[in-house]
């Protein structure tokens, strides 16, 4: 085989392989996360919403019937703190 007849086959290979690869890149779907556990980590039966995390406190705001309040607590579980209204 001639040197310019393998490098030009070598060069045709080459951009196939990318342009299938780029292809199924763009076509094939990523996978979802997915959960793989839960606990629960407060029992006072409130309503909690507008959920935050810093890595080792969760952060919510708390509905009662008759207020709101902001509150954190351990994401390993616990008690729940209330923050202060200044």
């Amino acid at each position: 085989m001639p040197r310019r007849t393998f490098s030009s086959l070598f060069y045709v290979v080459v951009v196939l392989l990318a342009v299938g690869s780029w292809w199924l890149w763009l076509h094939l779907a990523p996978v979802p996360p997915r959960i793989t556990g839960s606990s629960q980590i407060t029992h006072d039966g409130l309503v909690k919403t507008n959920l935050a995390s810093d890595g080792s406190n969760l952060y919510f705001t708390e509905l009662s019937e008759k207020s709101s309040s902001i509150s954190k607590v351990a994401t390993t579980g616990g008690d729940v703190s209330k923050f202060q209204a200044t």
